[in-house]
């Protein structure tokens, strides 16, 4: 068994470990982006170094200015972008060092409320200790004790009696003629009809054998009622016995001081679920100032992309085709060298993409398992599983069913189920207090009428109620 705090410490590790895996993927993004921009920019230098070998200085000069120009409108998009970037940072780090002191300070309140529970628990100890010695409270004990006994038993005997009523009472009520003479009350003093029809009824009643079929389906009917009202009652009164011992018990816990020891407990989880909101709200700022880095990092923020944006359609609108196409005809080998810089960052950057795409592809999984790990925490908390007197009956198990929702095959939803399955609250009670088990009644339930059931086809009670027939 593993408690609440312990179970949600487990969670809270699982999301800081993928939130370590998101940064450092995110890292190797933005070092491929660096990457690639620096292929960029040995490309733009190698083309303006062909413009000047290759063309006249007219359109050398035009062409070269206007590379110039995009690269600087490019690098002032980079500008902003670093910038952004770096104060994006720089709020990563300020609200992870608040989550850190935040976490620090509720684990201290959560050690203050585990001091306060355990000296509740030896306050509790020692109050039941001389409570179950008191000869009130052992005689309140003992006749609550024994009100749950027979509130456990009436209960049997009525869910048996129904039980029967359930199983048997087709028989009757799948008869046409039976239930024709049923609704019309014959052979009770309610029972009205004129000559002719009282004679025809009297002998249906004959045919079928109605006077024991009625008597019996009226005890069929009537006693899973009086079963059922005997039962409430009686729980009733175990209600009340047991809420003679619960007042008992209370007003012990309140002449020891144990209410005051309560307000402590109370007010010490309240601090903890407050410092809990806080640490949520900051790493709800965290997640969305992650998602911002990691489209830093893919080159998928507006500045990046404007940028990329600008030098692809210079570069289209100037004659960097023609200038390769020339200078790989040439006989010159100092535009063949460029050239072939060229063709090799082509190649790289090709290598580049490649392993970007397969980096953001992993980055996007490990985001969204974040995601749905962030949504469980926020889950396990709104059950309030965390609480103090919370605890799980499986520890290895609630490992595994973590493990297996990380690796996506167990829902957040499946999960909760099990997490609720395996979780109890734990409320304190002096030991006379419990209920005892439910024991089912003996030699009850064993039918309704003397020598048998009524069933199509069959006799009832020896009178040969039979379910054919004409009229």
């Amino acid at each position: 068994m593993i408690s609440g705090r312990q179970a949600l410490g487990s969670i809270e590790q699982a999301v800081k470990a993928e939130a370590d895996q998101v940064e450092a993927l995110e890292s190797g993004l933005e070092t491929l982006q660096a990457q690639a921009a620096e292929l960029d920019r040995a490309d733009l230098a190698d083309f303006r170094e062909l413009a000047r070998m290759r063309l006249e200085d007219i359109s050398r000069d035009e062409i070269v200015g206007k590379l110039d120009k995009a690269e600087l409108a490019a690098r002032k998009l980079i500008d902003k972008r670093d910038a952004e970037r770096a104060g994006v940072r720089e709020q990563i780090d300020m609200l992870g060092k608040r989550t850190k002191a935040l976490g620090e300070e509720r684990d201290g309140k959560i050690g203050e409320v585990e001091a306060i529970r355990k000296r509740l628990d030896e306050a509790e100890a020692a109050t039941r200790a001389w409570l179950e010695q008191d000869a009130e409270f052992a005689a309140a004990a003992e006749a609550a004790q024994a009100s749950d006994i027979q509130a456990a038993n009436a209960e049997d005997k009525a869910a048996q009696s129904e039980a029967d009523l359930d199983a048997k009472r087709s028989a009757y009520e799948d008869s046409l003629l039976f239930t024709y003479l049923w609704d019309r009350s014959f052979g009770t003093p309610e029972y009205s009809a004129m000559a002719p029809i009282r004679t025809l009824d009297g002998w249906v009643a004959g045919l079928i054998g109605y006077a024991d079929a009625r008597a019996n389906y009226g005890r069929l009917t009537d006693i899973p009622k009086r079963l059922r009202n005997h039962a409430t009652q009686v729980a009733a009164v175990a209600e009340e016995a047991d809420a003679a011992v619960e007042a008992l018990w209370q007003t012990a816990r309140k002449t020891d001081g144990l209410d005051k020891i309560d307000a402590e407990l109370e007010a010490a989880e309240a601090a903890v679920a407050t410092l809990d909101d806080d640490l949520q709200a900051v790493q709800s700022k965290q997640w969305d100032a992650l998602k911002t880095k990691g489209q830093f990092g893919a080159g998928e923020d507006e500045h990046s992309k404007a940028a990329v944006d600008l030098l692809d359609a210079e570069l289209r609108k100037t004659k960097i085709d023609a200038l390769l196409q020339e200078a790989q005809e040439t006989l010159r080998e100092d535009d063949d060298v460029v050239v072939s810089r060229i063709i090799t960052r082509q190649d790289s950057r090709a290598e580049l993409a490649e392993t970007r795409d397969e980096l953001r592809e992993t980055l996007d999984r490990h985001m969204e398992r974040l995601g749905d790990l962030r949504g469980l925490h926020t889950d396990f908390r709104k059950a309030n599983f965390q609480k103090s007197n919370s605890s799980f009956r499986d520890g290895a198990m609630l490992a595994l069913l973590l493990q297996n929702f990380l690796n996506g095959s167990v829902s957040r939803d499946r999960l909760m189920r099990e997490l609720a399955r395996q979780q109890r609250f734990h409320a304190s009670r002096p030991k006379a207090r419990m209920r005892p088990r439910r024991s089912p009644s003996s030699g009850f339930g064993r039918g309704f009428g003397g020598g048998g059931g009524f069933s199509t086809g069959g006799s009832f009670g020896g009178g040969g109620f039979k379910t054919g027939g004409g009229f």
